[in-house]
């Protein structure tokens, strides 16, 4: 495609990538990244529908009444509000509750201030849209950024007693701390949102974060469910990665590489990462 009607119809701005990198045909690098995304997409709907489930389950159990926001909780939406947008409906909403300002301990004791603003938002979408705050419409609503942060440390102890993830990660074989989990889950969810707000995923070493992605999709289903990896596998197209990868070594001007020393090191890079990382530069 002509470079002023790519640089017109995407900018020049989320070009740029593919120009520095793809120079041969920056916009079939465009469309390989989408290709990739597309398999990231498939993976990401399972990791993320299962894994907030099975957090909600674990809550069903260790705090029933979690989804259940007191008159107390509500009242700050009216603080909030300086628009009043919201303040009839939540004002009924508060006269109808039959709850009592301590009966939810883990809004009111477990949830550190972050997480509470994010259930208050999600509670603010269910009121607009008219929908009954319940289980299932919160946990549609929460963001994965919300069950991501439960794994923080100061969790470890008021929400999971210590040992709580692994009803969560049933076939997780290594035992890992939470602040790995959290580290793993943080690295899956930036490449999500840059999927889903159709950004160029290339520089954040997508080889690794769809191998913790698999890993992570797995260990969150039960092993005599395991053969659902398969169908997810063959809707994703994983097996499609490596020739894409070639696809776009192909694309690459490899003028540079004709010092041995410098063939070398570019090899040795683009096999083990393939793309670098946010906080790795590309060899020269």
């Amino acid at each position: 495609m002509d470079k002023q009607i790519y640089n017109t119809l995407l900018s020049p701005e989320k070009m740029g990538l593919f120009e520095e990198q793809f120079s041969k045909d920056p916009f079939e690098g465009y469309l390989i990244n989408v290709e990739i995304s597309k398999i990231f997409y498939v993976w990401l709907h399972f990791f993320e529908i299962i894994l907030r489930n099975r957090i909600a389950r674990y809550l069903d159990k260790t705090f029933p009444e979690w989804y259940k926001p007191t008159p107390s909780f509500l009242k700050k939406i009216h603080r909030d509000d300086t628009r009043h947008r919201l303040y009839k409906k939540v004002n009924d909403i508060i006269k109808e509750s039959t709850f009592t300002n301590k009966q939810n301990k883990f809004i009111n004791k477990v949830l550190q201030r972050e997480q509470q603003n994010q259930l208050r938002i999600a509670i603010e979408r269910i009121i607009q849209h008219n929908k009954d705050i319940n289980r299932n419409n919160l946990i549609s609503e929460l963001n994965l950024g919300f069950w991501t942060c439960l794994f923080l440390k100061t969790y470890e102890q008021s929400m999971w007693n210590n040992k709580g993830y692994k009803e969560i990660f049933p076939s997780l074989k290594t035992i890992k701390s939470y602040t790995r989990i959290k580290r793993d889950l943080d690295f899956i969810r930036k490449i999500r949102n840059r999927i889903f707000h159709n950004e160029q995923i290339l520089v954040y070493s997508p080889n690794k974060t769809l191998d913790l992605l698999k890993l992570y999709t797995k260990a969150s289903i039960s092993l005599k469910y395991h053969s659902i990896l398969d169908d997810i596998e063959t809707a994703a197209g994983t097996e499609t990665l490596n020739d894409l990868w070639v696809r776009l070594d192909n694309l690459q001007d490899k003028e540079h590489l004709k010092d041995p020393n410098t063939k070398v090191k570019y090899n040795k890079w683009w096999s083990k990462m393939k793309f670098p990382s946010q906080n790795t530069s590309r060899p020269s």
